[in-house]
Protein backbone atom coordinates (compact mmCIF):
# COMPACT_ATOMS: atom_id res chain seq x y z
CA UNK A 1 0.00 0.00 0.00
CA UNK A 2 1.44 3.39 -0.87
CA UNK A 3 0.55 6.47 1.27
CA UNK A 4 0.77 10.21 -0.62
CA UNK A 5 1.71 12.60 1.71
CA UNK A 6 0.67 16.39 0.47
CA UNK A 7 1.85 18.69 3.47
CA UNK A 8 5.29 19.63 4.89
CA UNK A 9 4.11 18.99 8.70
CA UNK A 10 3.44 15.11 7.85
CA UNK A 11 6.11 14.50 6.45
CA UNK A 12 8.58 16.15 9.18
CA UNK A 13 6.36 14.00 11.85
CA UNK A 14 7.07 11.00 9.70
CA UNK A 15 11.29 11.60 9.35
CA UNK A 16 11.30 12.29 13.30
CA UNK A 17 9.20 9.43 14.07
CA UNK A 18 11.31 7.12 11.35
CA UNK A 19 14.64 8.76 13.27
CA UNK A 20 13.28 7.49 16.64
CA UNK A 21 12.13 4.11 15.70
CA UNK A 22 16.11 4.21 14.18
CA UNK A 23 17.56 4.74 17.24
CA UNK A 24 15.16 2.47 18.78
CA UNK A 25 16.42 -0.39 16.20
CA UNK A 26 19.75 0.79 17.85
CA UNK A 27 19.19 0.31 21.64
CA UNK A 28 17.73 -2.90 20.99
CA UNK A 29 20.97 -4.24 19.08
CA UNK A 30 22.99 -2.61 21.09
CA UNK A 31 21.14 -4.57 24.17
CA UNK A 32 21.22 -7.74 21.74
CA UNK A 33 24.82 -7.75 21.54
CA UNK A 34 24.74 -7.18 24.96
CA UNK A 35 23.05 -10.01 25.87
CA UNK A 36 25.33 -12.79 24.01
CA UNK A 37 28.33 -10.94 25.08
CA UNK A 38 27.05 -10.02 29.07
CA UNK A 39 29.81 -7.10 29.34
CA UNK A 40 32.58 -9.66 28.06
CA UNK A 41 32.40 -11.39 31.10
CA UNK A 42 30.25 -14.05 32.40
CA UNK A 43 27.00 -12.85 34.14
CA UNK A 44 27.81 -14.91 37.74
CA UNK A 45 23.53 -14.54 38.90
CA UNK A 46 22.05 -17.48 41.25
CA UNK A 47 18.64 -16.54 39.53
CA UNK A 48 16.23 -15.17 36.45
CA UNK A 49 15.34 -12.45 38.25
CA UNK A 50 18.94 -10.98 39.19
CA UNK A 51 19.25 -11.06 35.53
CA UNK A 52 16.93 -9.68 34.18
CA UNK A 53 17.23 -7.20 36.72
CA UNK A 54 20.68 -6.34 35.17
CA UNK A 55 19.82 -6.59 31.44
CA UNK A 56 16.86 -4.06 32.45
CA UNK A 57 20.06 -1.97 34.09
CA UNK A 58 21.80 -2.10 31.46
CA UNK A 59 19.14 -1.27 28.46
CA UNK A 60 17.90 1.56 30.50
CA UNK A 61 22.26 2.61 30.57
CA UNK A 62 21.91 2.06 26.56
CA UNK A 63 18.72 4.52 26.46
CA UNK A 64 20.54 6.90 28.47
CA UNK A 65 23.46 6.78 26.50
CA UNK A 66 21.43 7.22 23.16
CA UNK A 67 19.76 10.52 24.59
CA UNK A 68 22.55 11.84 25.31
CA UNK A 69 24.02 11.08 22.34
CA UNK A 70 21.38 12.99 20.68
CA UNK A 71 21.57 16.00 23.02
CA UNK A 72 25.68 16.32 22.36
CA UNK A 73 24.88 15.77 18.64
CA UNK A 74 21.96 18.38 18.97
CA UNK A 75 24.12 21.11 21.06
CA UNK A 76 27.58 20.41 18.06
CA UNK A 77 24.68 22.11 15.98
CA UNK A 78 24.65 25.24 17.20
CA UNK A 79 28.58 25.65 18.90
CA UNK A 80 30.63 28.90 17.36
CA UNK A 81 27.99 30.13 15.33
CA UNK A 82 26.85 33.44 15.74
CA UNK A 83 22.91 34.08 16.97
CA UNK A 84 22.09 37.78 17.39
CA UNK A 85 22.84 37.58 21.22
CA UNK A 86 25.46 40.43 22.09
CA UNK A 87 26.71 38.14 24.94
CA UNK A 88 26.89 34.71 23.18
CA UNK A 89 28.72 35.98 20.03
CA UNK A 90 31.83 37.78 21.72
CA UNK A 91 34.41 36.33 20.15
CA UNK A 92 36.15 35.16 23.38
CA UNK A 93 32.70 32.95 23.61
CA UNK A 94 32.74 31.92 20.09
CA UNK A 95 36.43 30.75 20.51
CA UNK A 96 35.72 28.47 23.78
CA UNK A 97 32.49 27.29 22.16
CA UNK A 98 35.14 26.28 19.27
CA UNK A 99 36.96 24.19 21.39
CA UNK A 100 34.10 22.52 22.90
CA UNK A 101 32.76 21.64 19.35
CA UNK A 102 36.53 20.05 18.75
CA UNK A 103 36.62 18.00 21.52
CA UNK A 104 33.18 16.65 21.39
CA UNK A 105 34.06 15.88 17.40
CA UNK A 106 37.24 13.92 18.63
CA UNK A 107 36.27 12.18 21.57
CA UNK A 108 33.74 9.57 21.66
CA UNK A 109 30.85 9.66 24.46
CA UNK A 110 32.00 7.70 27.02
CA UNK A 111 35.10 9.64 27.02
CA UNK A 112 33.22 12.84 27.93
CA UNK A 113 31.57 10.58 30.31
CA UNK A 114 34.92 9.39 32.26
CA UNK A 115 36.34 13.14 31.82
CA UNK A 116 33.17 14.48 34.07
CA UNK A 117 33.48 11.67 36.48
CA UNK A 118 36.94 13.03 38.31
CA UNK A 119 35.01 16.52 38.92
CA UNK A 120 33.82 16.53 42.42
CA UNK A 121 32.70 19.20 44.88
CA UNK A 122 34.33 19.60 48.03
CA UNK A 123 32.98 21.19 50.88
CA UNK A 124 35.18 22.09 54.21
CA UNK A 125 33.71 23.26 56.92
CA UNK A 126 35.45 24.15 60.63
CA UNK A 127 35.62 26.89 63.27
CA UNK A 128 37.54 29.23 61.55
CA UNK A 129 35.78 28.89 58.22
CA UNK A 130 34.08 27.31 55.37
CA UNK A 131 35.36 26.54 52.37
CA UNK A 132 33.64 24.78 48.98
CA UNK A 133 35.38 24.35 45.57
CA UNK A 134 35.16 22.15 42.52
CA UNK A 135 38.19 20.44 41.18
CA UNK A 136 39.21 20.60 37.55
CA UNK A 137 36.65 22.68 36.15
CA UNK A 138 37.60 24.16 32.92
CA UNK A 139 36.12 27.01 30.65
CA UNK A 140 35.34 24.29 28.65
CA UNK A 141 33.73 21.75 31.02
CA UNK A 142 31.87 24.92 32.38
CA UNK A 143 30.22 25.79 29.09
CA UNK A 144 29.20 21.86 27.99
CA UNK A 145 27.53 21.29 31.70
CA UNK A 146 25.68 24.84 31.42
CA UNK A 147 24.75 24.05 27.97
CA UNK A 148 23.59 20.41 29.03
CA UNK A 149 20.91 21.94 31.85
CA UNK A 150 23.57 21.22 34.57
CA UNK A 151 24.12 24.18 37.26
CA UNK A 152 27.27 24.15 39.24
CA UNK A 153 27.58 25.42 42.96
CA UNK A 154 29.43 28.92 43.07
Amino acid sequence: MVFLLSSQTTRRILLTASVKYRNRETIESFFQSMKSRADVMRVRVWDTDTLRGRMFTQFVALCYYEYLSEEIRHMKKHLGIKNGDPFHDESANLLIEKKLKSWLDNSPIYLVLQWFDTVDCVKISSKLASKRWTTEITLRDRMFLNKMGVTLPS
